[in-house]
This record gives C-alpha cells, sequence and structure tokens, in this order.
C-alpha cells in the first residue's frame, strides 16, 4: 500500500511540474517543451484517477461508521472537482494542437477556476471541517449551514467554468481562427461574461456561508 501511494504521488508530481512546460514554448522557450508539456499534460489525469479508484476502494472497505458526513462530502467534492477541473478540462485544451487555438483565452480561465477550486480550496475546506469540530471539541457537529455553503459554492463554481469554457471556444475561433481583433471578440462573449458575474455573487454567498459556518460550529442536535 505504500509503495502504491509513493507511485501515485510520483504521478501526481512529476506530471505536474513537467506539464506546465507548454506554457513555456508562448514565451519563447525551445520547441520541445510542447512535446514535454503536451505528453507529461495529457499524463496528468492519471494519477487523479488512481487516486479517486483508491479512495473508493478504502470507502468500500471501510469498517468504522462516518460521524461527520459533511466532512466527506467535501473530501468527495475535492476529488470529482480535481479530476473534472485539472484532469478533464486540463486534458481537453492542452494537446499542443489544440492549446495552439485556446492558450490565454477564457478556456484557460475555464480550466484554472475549476483546477483550483477542486485542487486546493477543497481540500483546504476539507481539512477545516476535519480539524475545527477537534479544536472546539464538538464530536459531531450541525453541518446544515455548512451544506448550503458547499452546493452554493460548487454549482456556482460549476457553472462559472461552463459559461468561461462557452466564451473561450467563442474567443479561440472569433480571434484565431477568423482573424478579427480582440475588441471584436469582446462583443461575443459579453452575454456568458455576464452570467459569470452573477455567478460569482452566488458563490461568493456560498463563501460567506462556509466561512461563518465554521467560525461558528455548533454541535449538532440530539
Amino acid at each position: 500500500m505504500e509503495k502504491w501511494l509513493y507511485i501515485e504521488i510520483g504521478l501526481f508530481l512529476f506530471t505536474g511540474i513537467a506539464g506546465t512546460g507548454h506554457h513555456y514554448y508562448w514565451i519563447g522557450a525551445p520547441r520541445y517543451w510542447l512535446w514535454v508539456g503536451g505528453i507529461f499534460s495529457a499524463l496528468e489525469p492519471l494519477p487523479i484517477l488512481l487516486m479517486v479508484l483508491d479512495t473508493m476502494h478504502h470507502v468500500k472497505k471501510r469498517q468504522t461508521k462516518i460521524v461527520n458526513p459533511l466532512t466527506w462530502t467535501y473530501a468527495v467534492g475535492c476529488a470529482i472537482y480535481h479530476m473534472i477541473g485539472a484532469g478533464v478540462w486540463g486534458f481537453l485544451h492542452t494537446l499542443p494542437q489544440i492549446n495552439y487555438y485556446t492558450h490565454g483565452s477564457q478556456v484557460t480561465v475555464s480550466h484554472g477556476h475549476l483546477a483550483f477550486f477542486g485542487a486546493y480550496a477543497l481540500l483546504n475546506l476539507t481539512t477545516f471541517y476535519y480539524a475545527m469540530p477537534k479544536l472546539k471539541g464538538i464530536e459531531v457537529y450541525d453541518d446544515t449551514r455548512g451544506k448550503y455553503g458547499f452546493w452554493t459554492m460548487c454549482i456556482a463554481m460549476m457553472l462559472m467554468g461552463l459559461f468561461f469554457g462557452v466564451a473561450g471556444v467563442l474567443q479561440s475561433y472569433v480571434e484565431r481562427v477568423m482573424g478579427m481583433g480582440y475588441m471584436t471578440a469582446q462583443s461575443y462573449m459579453r452575454l456568458w461574461m455576464g452570467v459569470v458575474f452573477f455567478c460569482g455573487f452566488a458563490f461568493l454567498a456560498g463563501l460567506l456561508t462556509t466561512v461563518a459556518d465554521l467560525f461558528t460550529l455548533r454541535p449538532a442536535k440530539t
């Protein structure tokens, strides 16, 4: 088991570090970075998938009762968003033949939002919801507000990612296929960016609810 975890972590680190090479070519680095970055970026979903399968195996074989379900909901959300944002979204536009058109567009923004939310934000919130009850001496906490915060943030972020992606596809086509100017492309993107703006307010509401819940965590009613 320990060796398997080392393999997963090694793949995670090396594919992630070398995978950033697909950015280097566009800032004037040698051409081989296009291949290095493209190949390793395409491999990035592999360690994520292995981790998800490993987690599912442990959950299936667990023998202890889950005391605070929201903490585990955050852990599952972290895995799913990481897989979608960093794995699927990253793979879809990181291949050099596609990245040639999408690099620096709102497609990159879509990938970045979903990946960062899954790989970092939800991971930290999972840790907070695990640690805060222990720091406050609460064995089972009331997760009512926490659920509202979690689902509001997750739904809003998924919609933001989708609408950023639509805007980015339009931008890539208008600017890099049709050869129109940057400001011309903005007119095609205005509707989708406007929707993203309102989704951002919904996400902020979920975030504030989550922060307030963490600082005022209370025991569950028995």
